[in-house]
């Protein structure tokens, strides 16, 4: 631990700045992200719809962002975003799609390169755990930068919600945290449809 934490430290200037820019690059495409969110969303909802015409007493409670670690080890970088009732993942009639939001994580190859030659610059001997490891990192700094796109959102989201004839619980909820984790709160609406 201690090599990771030298590493993480003459690093930690310029990962900053990286993430920086990041951040930067980001708010210039979150149109993008919101608009391919938010088709996302209506695929879900028209899903919903059929299900409720089936069943008229499902109300939705929940719309989740969640986080998929199992896509930092495959390459895919997917996130999941679903609709569901009050039990979320035993929801069986839940809506959701994986989605890969290329603004955020199309330079996750690049950018760990430059963090790898940085580090070589002082480290002669940079082994393959310690430079996964902070990719895992880089990765979670970019799921933040997401996470907080998908807050940002939020009246988008509600204005696409009211304007479908989605039957809704008293209260409305967006989610966001790892799959299959405890979700964290990031929104709550009450009477949206009012």
């Amino acid at each position: 631990m201690e090599r990771l934490d030298e590493l993480e430290t003459y690093i930690r200037d310029y990962w900053e700045e990286l993430i920086q820019r990041k951040k930067i690059g980001i708010q210039k495409q979150e149109p993008q992200l919101t608009d391919e969110l938010c088709k996302k969303l209506n695929v879900l909802i028209e899903q919903q719809l059929l299900k409720q015409a089936e069943d008229q007493e499902r109300k939705i409670q929940y719309l989740f962002l969640c986080q998929m670690k199992s896509s930092y080890y495959t390459g895919s970088y997917e996130v999941m975003l679903g609709l569901c009732n009050t039990m979320i993942f035993l929801d069986e009639d839940k809506s959701y799609a994986y989605w890969y939001p290329k603004p955020i994580f199309e330079t996750i190859e690049v950018d760990m390169a430059t963090v790898t030659n940085q580090l070589r610059k002082k480290f002669i001997r940079l082994e393959h755990y310690e430079l996964f490891y902070l990719k895992q990192q880089l990765l979670q700094d970019y799921w933040e930068i997401l996470n907080q796109t998908y807050i940002k959102m939020g009246d988008r989201i509600d204005e696409i919600i009211v304007k479908s004839s989605l039957v809704l619980n008293d209260s409305f909820f967006m989610l966001s945290g790892n799959y299959m984790d405890m979700l964290k709160i990031v929104r709550r609406e009450n009477n949206i449809w009012a």
